[in-house]
């Protein structure tokens, strides 16, 4: 039997297990339909570097990863997008959601988080990020509640600074 007919056989015999086990991951059927197919072309790609007897489970292992990356991806999604919620509601921001500009704004977060020093960025990532009250925050770094209300403001303005640099 040749390569591309076991590889056709692969695909085949494990298609319906795949899409089950992604769709109970993703909750997606198109999104599963892609990841399987993502996943295939990985597989195929790399199949002089891997034994007959791995295979399979080299398939699931790929689903499984695309599937955990997606999740991971939508999360990072979802978290900026409540940050930037949370940013407006505290009058950081003053414009609505704009979904064609979250590109930007998810640059200009990455880039202020990377400038703020670490313990105001640990401050920020548990409050904003993790949705810890301050207090939490504050026990759970070691620090006072004062503290971290000025570290709080000190990011606040380095964000107000990048989203309106004119005012």
């Amino acid at each position: 039997m040749t390569i591309e007919r076991e590889y056709e056989l692969l695909y085949k015999d494990n298609y319906e297990s795949l899409y089950y086990y992604a769709l109970q991951i993703v909750k997606d059927e198109e999104l599963c339909r892609d990841i399987i197919s993502d996943s295939f072309e990985i597989v195929w790609r790399k199949r002089e570097d891997t034994p007959k007897e791995k295979r399979r489970a080299f398939f699931y292992r790929m689903v499984h990863n695309r599937c955990v990356d997606y999740i991971r991806k939508e999360t990072a999604r979802n978290r900026y997008a409540d940050f930037y919620r949370r940013m407006s509601q505290a009058g950081v921001i003053e414009q609505e959601y704009d979904a064609e500009d979250d590109i930007r704004k998810q640059r200009i977060v990455d880039e202020v988080m990377e400038e703020l020093p670490p313990q105001t960025r640990n401050v920020v990532q548990l409050c904003f990020f993790e949705n810890m009250k301050y207090a939490d925050a504050a026990g759970q770094l070691g620090i006072s509640l004062s503290s971290v209300k000025k570290h709080i403001a000190k990011a606040m303005l380095r964000f107000r600074s990048r989203w309106r640099p004119d005012g």
